[in-house]
């Protein structure tokens, strides 16, 4: 190797070990995997590399989690007389929290992937014509997080006994989960020797959506005068297939769900989005990648609820002097006093219920890329990501090493970082003749123990060349 070679690699490690603080969702064990068109989903532009006239996705499905807690740390395997068990354990768990949490998953099935080259493959100085690339992409996306303070799990755990007399709040409770289908065209073309550029529109079908915001509980005991104040405040958006009951006093009864009746042609809740990306040749050997992907939003027209509650109310413990001997004059029954007490509770949290519409901004993305290539066969990538996401601080850094072997199985072994945690992981192809396998996993511990893992992300396709490389 010689010294221009080490002083790249140099740079790539460096970058590695001088980010290591990010943390991270996505699964890119695939961005600079080799022959795989699914890395198209992070950038358009990141096809300078792919030498078949035609491409055809035929299924693609992706699943994972994450979460700043593992399932261990709530549900594990007992001890002792419970060895043969599972247990649920409360404290473990309690322990594991930081103060504000996070659980997330996404999925993503992808149903028709078709990408076409045209134009001229080698650039030569005599020829201005550059390639063009032309894709079709259809897929259904699902993608949900549940944020939520220590304090709300302190309160369910312990009560407000330990805080009775201080100002306990519980902090926000976030849930924001949403499906929607997804059509999409996209177009590429090689503008220079140096510089590839892609866009990708997408137009959207939202399925079902779910958001809550100001989700909160505050509470104080005044020992003295022996009452409890409480302020509560929340706010829930639904379209689809659910829908919130109420009584005759706004309090909430009932959730009531029902299957989901896809109409493929609907657009009821109409969206958009759009994904733009470039790749530039540094040196003749490495290359810079920039990206940012779903840019866009949904309108959510269908079936919407939108509720809120913000409502202060003081509890007086109840008295129960007249109600433990039937003999005495004036004698009340305790379920009278719980019924009152019900009453009154019902009548101080009343909901307000509004009709109309609402919309939402997809969590956009932003992606950048490092490659340097040893040879056709050989390179090295470092790729790091960045949500927008208002919930959570989303952000990945991975270095992966990719490679083509015997032009038949193609190998990606890839460190992530995701949380100050450090993962390792793989995307994996196998061809034979026309058809592509491949899959690629976020964290390959989760294989001997998936308890134990902080992000399992799994993602399994087939791909089909329609043209021999030439």
């Amino acid at each position: 190797m010689n010294r221009s070679h080490i002083y790249k690699t140099i740079l790539l490690f460096g970058c590695v070990l001088g980010m290591q603080y990010v943390s991270g969702q996505e699964n890119i064990s695939l961005y600079h995997h080799k022959n795989n068109i699914e890395k198209l989903s992070f950038n358009p532009a990141l096809y300078k590399d792919e030498k078949n006239h035609a491409q055809l996705g035929l299924f693609t499905i992706g699943v994972g989690t994450n979460s700043n807690f593992l399932y261990s740390d709530l549900i594990h395997k007992g001890t002792g007389a419970l060895a043969d068990s599972l247990v649920i354990d409360i404290t473990k768990f309690r322990n594991a929290l930081d103060k504000e949490n996070h659980f997330s998953i996404s999925a993503n099935t992808s149903i028709l992937n078709l990408m076409i080259r045209t134009g001229k493959e080698n650039i030569e100085q005599n020829i201005s014509e550059y390639p063009n690339y032309f894709g079709f992409r259809i897929r259904q996306r699902l993608s949900g997080t549940f944020l939520f303070d220590q304090n709300y799990i302190e309160l369910f755990t312990k009560g407000n006994a330990p805080f009775y007399s201080d100002l306990f709040q519980t902090g926000q409770a976030k849930i924001d989960m949403s499906a929607f289908n997804e059509v999409s065209i996209s177009h590429g073309r090689q503008l220079s020797e140096r510089l590839w550029v892609g866009l990708r529109a997408k137009l959207l079908q939202g399925l079902f959506d779910i958001t809550t915001d100001n989700f909160s509980l505050s509470l104080q005991g005044f020992e003295l005068e022996n009452y409890i104040d409480a302020h509560a405040q929340a706010a829930i958006s639904v379209s689809g297939p659910i829908s919130i009951l109420f009584d005759e006093n706004k309090f909430i009864k009932d959730i009531y769900t029902q299957s989901l009746d896809v109409n493929p042609f609907s657009m009821a809740n109409p969206g958009y989005a759009f994904d733009f990306g470039l790749v530039y040749q540094i040196f003749d050997d490495m290359f810079l990648s920039v990206s940012v992907t779903d840019l866009g939003q949904i309108s959510w027209r269908e079936n919407v609820q939108q509720i809120s509650l913000d409502t202060q109310y003081r509890y007086d413990p109840l008295v129960f002097d007249s109600s433990y001997d039937k003999s005495l004059e004036g004698y009340v029954s305790p379920s009278d006093l719980f019924d009152e007490l019900t009453a009154d509770v019902e009548d101080a949290f009343v909901w307000s219920d509004q009709k109309g519409e609402y919309t939402k901004k997809l969590p956009s993305k932003l992606f950048a890329g490092l490659q340097y290539s040893v040879n056709s066969n050989f390179d090295m990538g470092l790729t790091f990501m960045r949500s927008n996401n208002s919930f959570i601080d989303d952000t990945v850094l991975s270095f992966s090493a990719n490679m083509l072997l015997l032009n038949t199985l193609t190998f990606s072994p890839t460190y992530i970082n995701s949380n100050g945690t450090h993962l390792m992981g793989c995307a994996l192809g196998f061809r034979v003749g026309s058809l592509q396998l491949f899959g690629a996993i976020s964290d390959t511990s989760v294989v001997a123990n998936p308890a134990n893992s902080y992000r399992p992300n799994v993602q399994l396709g087939l791909i089909l060349r329609l043209e021999k490389e030439r």
